[in-house]
């Protein structure tokens, strides 16, 4: 990386429609109008509390690496693993810049699947599996023909994506202070709640299907009970999976929903300053969605009752005074943050290839039009988020998609701490509010995390992380981006020839 001070790019975007719109639309995306209420309903407001300020902490330690990261020196497109690659050099870079990749694609399936269940729910088509996945693959093919139009198009309408949210959002809190208790339906695609009316045991029996007595449950309005028996937890199920709810899982959904920090840092060529507008921007939209996820997750509680928040995922829709303004504002929370996912993935693939690290494997990433968008990247890109969407459900892909962001973090998060141990000559970011303590608990945080959420899943990324540098550290070109593994070596040597006895007393030990 270069060691001068970071040049201006030759985009046009600015800090606010360039940075803070993206990332903040990304972090609201599926999370809050279509699952804080399930996520508030299994963990009550205290623990919802703690698992967004542990999830936001995480965000945070990892911002501060990639705000020191990106400040240091000029940046290109590839965003995050453009900058993390030349500090770090192939092996690690490239590693990480996969985890990047896969990352994004699990992220864009899980807002797609997020918009379509939504979109399912207004229209009443498609309740099967079959048909959430056609209409999975219908919503992807037109994000697929936006993307292929070129990343400056999400980037410059972001402004529009993040008012249409705040307009929604305006729109629940009015509905909050003007709307009178009232008996809230339960919708029949929860099979599992109906399930037990009719005595099945099986959530896709025609008898459930077919069950023509609508059950409600109760909006009370402002009300104090309701937030006292809100306030602990109560774990149930998830109706969309049938799975039991615990600790582990509701981290998963909570956490898989505030990933978008990088956002920003992913259409770095649009913007005119980067290393100024990416660590302001960034930490401007964390502290903003994190303000709002509290106030949200408060408000939830105390005006609705616990059997409607459990029973209903879609319960800001059914409350609110205008409906179709919530409806829209899921649209474009998931819509525009599935379209950010797509573009970052298919920057990062292009990047790995221009830079020859899989050999001829990615040759046809790199290619681009004249305007400098990499088509077939974008392709490939999308058949891999359509090959994801054949998982299924929306909190099924959370799961891998929080435990591959937390490994990416941890990337993020190891590379600022390795750069500031080694006290590499290349690495002088103009970001000053990180330490090698921060990157340390950030790297130790997303561990334990991955951990807590799934053991041997996260087991098996790491050993494949290792595998994956191991093959890079022999097989990748030789470039002149600087490795870390050298600085750590060239570190250790010093240090112990600074240790050597000058004196050179005794015969035995002096060379």
């Amino acid at each position: 990386m270069s060691t001068t001070s970071p040049s201006t790019s030759g985009g046009k975007l600015n800090t606010f429609n360039g940075v803070f719109c993206p990332v903040s639309i990304s972090m609201f995306s599926a999370l809050l109008f279509l699952r804080l209420s399930f996520a508030v309903s299994q963990l009550g407001f205290f623990m919802t509390v703690v698992q967004l300020s542990l999830a936001y902490a995480i965000i945070l330690l990892t911002v501060l690496s990639l705000c020191a990261v990106s400040s240091n020196g000029a940046i290109e497109s590839g965003g995050v693993y453009y900058m993390i690659s030349r500090s770090l050099g192939p092996e690690f870079g490239g590693s990480i810049g996969v985890l990047f990749f896969v990352a994004n694609v699990f992220s864009c399936a899980l807002y797609v699947s997020g918009f379509t269940e939504a979109l399912t729910n207004i229209i009443g088509y498609g309740d099967s599996f079959g048909g959430k996945f056609i209409h999975c693959v219908l919503v992807s093919i037109v994000i697929l023909c936006l993307c292929l139009l070129g990343s400056s198009i999400f980037a410059k309408t972001a402004v529009i994506g993040l008012f249409v949210i705040a307009l929604s959002y305006s729109s629940f809190l009015v509905t909050i202070f003007v709307k009178r208790a009232t008996d809230i339906e339960i919708p029949q695609d929860n099979t599992y709640f109906y399930m037990q009316l009719s005595n099945e045991t099986d959530p896709f029996s025609e008898k459930i299907l077919n069950y023509s007595e609508t059950k409600y449950a109760r909006y009370t309005s402002f009300n104090f009970k309701s937030f006292s028996e809100n306030m602990f937890t109560n774990y149930t199920y998830d109706y969309t999976t049938g799975k039991a709810t615990d600790f582990a899982f509701m981290f998963s959904i909570i956490f898989s929903g505030v990933t978008g920090l990088m956002a920003g840092a992913n259409v770095s060529g649009e913007l005119k300053r980067p290393h100024i507008s990416i660590p302001r921007g960034t930490l401007q939209a964390v502290f903003v969605t994190f303000m709002v996820y509290i106030l949200t997750s408060f408000l939830l509680c105390l005006t609705c009752s616990r059997e409607l928040l459990q029973n209903n995922y879609l319960v800001m829709v059914a409350i609110d005074i205008v409906p179709s303004l919530i409806f829209v504002g899921v649209f474009a929370a998931t819509f525009f943050s599935s379209m950010s996912n797509l573009t970052g993935a298919s920057r990062v693939l292009q990047r790995l290839a221009q830079d020859k690290l899989f050999g001829v494997l990615l040759a046809p990433a790199t290619y681009e039009t004249r305007t400098g968008n990499p088509i077939v990247s974008v392709i490939i890109s999308w058949i891999c988020v359509v090959l994801v969407l054949m998982i299924g459900a929306m909190n099924r892909i959370a799961k891998i998609t929080s435990i591959f962001f937390l490994l990416s973090y941890m990337g993020v998060n190891i590379a600022c701490l390795a750069l500031e141990l080694t006290s590499a000559p290349n690495f002088r970011p103009n970001f000053k509010y990180f330490s090698s303590y921060t990157c340390a608990l950030g790297t130790i945080a997303t561990i334990v995390m991955m951990l807590v959420i799934d053991a041997s899943m996260s087991a098996v990324a790491i050993v494949l992380l290792m595998l994956l540098i191991m093959i890079l550290h022999y097989q990748a070109p030789i470039g002149s981006w600087g490795s870390i593994s050298q600085a750590l070596i060239y570190h250790q040597v010093r240090k112990y020839l600074l240790l050597l006895d000058v004196r050179k007393e005794h015969v035995k030990f002096w060379r």
